[in-house]
């Protein structure tokens, strides 16, 4: 079923409210016919911060700086009325933005009256949010929206989400893509409303793809207004939580599976009841709004309440150490329960418990059965420890993060599927393994000295973070928790251990290492030199050494011309990423291409001592391509592979048809790309090895900017490996015909 939007009309505007015009107050100028500013007022001189009215024409054309401003001055020949936007530059040197208009009159003073208003703060803010939108867009999906819901604009992130092409995106009405209750408490028609009126709506929306699937998205719908502050459009941006999403649902169903089963209850961690299940009401004889919001200790008998060990027991969950155990409790009335519990904490992605979970079985009849001494109970009461135990371990299976229970020498127990799917072993081959086998070099994680501290109490929880080695050799890492566990129905369980994968966290952490040094140590080496020329420059001007002087002006150009390359490479990184690039896609040969590509690059290779071979190819190939962009590519490889080269060395550039498409080549004769890296080649800020690269310099944008250059020309880009040495980059482009 398909949302419904109103068609809304665009905002107006009140011209109603009245403007001051009295000359008191605003800032006049009066010019002749060629637009020479003749005399000006009081408030225009304290504006400008002088009277440029004692000024010559080409002083004024100098302030000025707007040659638009002189085209807008002749074109009042034709219309008796102009308004523009202006630059000046005002008695300290400071850009002044002024918004103009002009005014045909007949005075003593002038033949064009000037009416001036500054607006440089409005110009200031509306740049800064500009920019603050591009730097969203970069890692956002973001899409613009007329008042009737017809898209006018989006980035190319919610493009690929939603699956829309690259053209036509007026065919598309928010209507089309909007789910059943896409703003959950209210109708569409109510929610596009209150955006039409300047609200912002915000939450977890889910979309419809092109091709049927759902699409969660978190963000925000926020009206953008006009300049005369009516609504104009309406800016939706957010991010892609699918797989967070459906992760949830997942885990809430299996949670739902367990409830049905089992007495759940969850509680915050100051022990207040935050909600219980059905089994768990019946049980305690107690409606859910009797309890929720009630503490823990409503169901604990008074003279165990008052304890310290009550109050340790929360301690311990407050600080994440799961508990389990037989406990007697009280329900509605009064009524005497014992129950088999697991205290469970749940922890946030950075380690910290939030809240805690309790399953808990009823063993009232068995410890009724005890009391009373009825021997022939005994036996049906250890098989109610038997079920409880299986129902601790049926736990733990379906716990979305890795568990296991190990003994005093650490082998596993109990794992389970979690904790098989995070680190490749299957379950029946951890159980032989013990929980140092996956942490690299294999030693005793929990040492003596811990583990005596948590046998005397002194310490409730181990936490720490890990390597852990996977069966396929690759390496992951885990937030680790350990406690103390002894089972009534095994006394072989010792310690009880949680692991969290936090392998994205870390890996995003070391992408942001290496960016921050490779770019702060790429900025400051060119700074240095230049730095050091320019002090040293002095000393051959005061001997009129000007061979020497010009030496160091030649080492402070070529380091400027290096960080200008590299501020370039960061600016284009950005710019090629928006789907918004323009190309100039048209059929070209071949050959003169790669003879040009050759011919620039040729300078670079002999400074490398590397040269560049063109294999033979066929003179009549075409290919469909933005020369420019095209010979940007070929720069990119072919200076990547001088630079990776031996000296004296050969590159080779080769071109074939395959398969209906252009294949290009650059091979060079280097120590090839670790196959590890494979995945992450194509990806910013990213080089095989940040050290060993030093010696080249560069950032790990070029390989980025080449397959988004690549990409945008309906092609792509891989590599491989050869024998003995060297490595093959070839680019696939669409062939073209004359």
């Amino acid at each position: 079923m398909r949302a419904n939007f109103p068609v809304h009309p665009q905002g107006r505007h009140d011209d109603s409210r009245s403007a001051d015009t009295s000359r008191e107050f605003l800032a006049l100028a009066w010019l002749s016919e060629d637009g020479t500013i003749l005399e000006t007022n009081d408030v225009f001189q304290k504006m400008v911060g002088r009277d440029i009215s004692k000024l010559s024409r080409a002083e004024q054309a100098k302030v000025i700086g707007d040659p638009g401003f002189y085209e807008l001055v002749n074109g009042l020949s034709r219309v008796p009325t102009a308004q523009s936007e202006i630059q000046l530059r005002t008695g300290d040197g400071q850009v002044l933005w002024l918004q103009v208009s002009l005014v045909l009159q007949v005075s003593l003073k002038g033949d064009i009256l000037m009416i001036a208003q500054d607006i440089t703060d409005t110009r200031r803010k509306n740049r800064s949010a500009h920019w603050k939108l591009e730097a969203l867009s970069q890692t956002r999906l973001v899409a613009e929206m007329d008042l009737s819901g017809r898209l006018v604009s989006a980035n190319g992130h919610f493009k690929k989400a939603v699956g829309l092409p690259e053209n036509g995106l007026e065919e598309f009405l928010l209507n089309n893509m909007a789910t059943e209750n896409f703003f959950e408490d209210i109708t569409c028609e109510e929610a596009w409303r209150k955006l039409c009126l300047g609200a912002t709506i915000s939450g977890d929306f889910r979309f419809r793809r092109e091709n049927g699937g759902d699409l969660w998205l978190r963000g925000s719908f926020d009206p953008v207004a006009c300049d005369d502050d009516s609504i104009g459009t309406i800016l939706f941006m957010g991010q892609d939580i699918t797989q967070a999403t459906q992760e949830k649902i997942d885990q809430d169903g299996q949670m739902r599976a367990l409830s049905r089963a089992q007495a759940v209850v969850e509680f915050a961690l100051d022990g207040t009841v935050l909600t219980a299940n059905s089994n768990f009401l019946d049980l305690f004889d107690y409606e859910l709004g009797q309890v929720q919001g009630q503490h823990h200790r409503m169901f604990v008998p008074p003279e165990d309440a008052a304890t310290a060990a009550y109050t340790e027991f929360w301690n311990r969950l407050g600080q994440g150490e799961f508990q389990t155990a037989e406990f007697k409790r009280i329900g509605k009335n009064g009524k005497e329960i014992w129950i088999h519990a697991s205290y469970n904490p749940i922890f946030d992605p950075f380690g910290h418990p939030i809240k805690i979970v309790k399953f808990a079985s009823d063993i009232t009849n068995r410890k009724n059965a005890e009391t009373l001494g009825i021997r022939a109970q005994v036996e049906s009461a250890k098989e109610a420890m038997r079920e409880t135990e299986a129902q601790f371990r049926a736990t733990i299976d379906v716990a979305p993060v890795g568990m296991a229970l190990l003994d005093e020498d650490c082998r596993m127990l109990h794992v389970n599927a979690a904790l098989a799917q995070f680190s490749g072993y299957s379950v029946e081959e951890l159980l032989s393994m013990r929980l140092a086998d996956l942490i690299p070099p294999a030693r005793r994680v929990i040492s003596e000295a811990q583990r005596e501290l948590l046998k005397t109490g002194q310490m409730k929880l181990i936490q720490m973070e890990r390597r852990v080695l996977r069966k396929d050799g690759t390496e992951g890492y885990a937030l680790l928790h350990i406690s103390e566990q002894r089972s009534a129905n095994s006394e072989r369980i010792e310690f009880i251990v949680q692991i969290q994968d936090i392998t994205e966290r870390r890996m995003m952490d070391q992408i942001k290492s290496d960016f921050v040094a490779t770019v702060s140590h790429e900025l400051r080496t060119p700074l240095t030199s230049i730095q050091g020329a320019l002090k040293l420059l002095p000393l051959p001007i005061a001997k009129g050494d000007q061979a020497g002087a010009q030496k160091l002006l030649d080492i402070a150009s070529k380091n400027g011309d290096r960080l200008m390359r590299l501020v370039s490479d960061l600016l284009e990184a950005e710019k090629f990423s928006s789907a918004d690039m323009p190309l100039s896609l048209g059929a070209e040969k071949v050959l003169p291409q790669l003879e040009h590509a050759i011919q620039m690059n040729t300078p670079y290779g002999e400074q490398l001592d590397v040269s560049f071979l063109l294999d033979e190819v066929d003179a009549d190939l075409m290919i469909r391509i933005d020369p420019a962009r095209f010979q940007q590519v070929m720069s990119n490889l072919l200076s990547n592979a001088a630079k990776f080269s031996p000296k004296g060395e050969v590159v080779r550039l080769g071109c074939e048809e395959r398969e209906g498409m252009i294949c290009v080549t650059v091979t060079d004769q280097g120590c090839g790309i670790p196959e590890s890296f494979r995945e992450k080649i194509f990806e910013p800020f990213t080089q095989v090895d940040n050290s060993a690269t030093r010696h080249v310099g560069g950032t790990g944008l070029g390989l980025n900017i080449t397959r988004l250059l690549v990409e945008r020309m309906d092609g792509s880009i891989g590599f491989e490996n050869l024998a003995p040495r060297g490595c093959q980059f070839g680019v696939m482009l669409p062939k073209a015909f004359s």
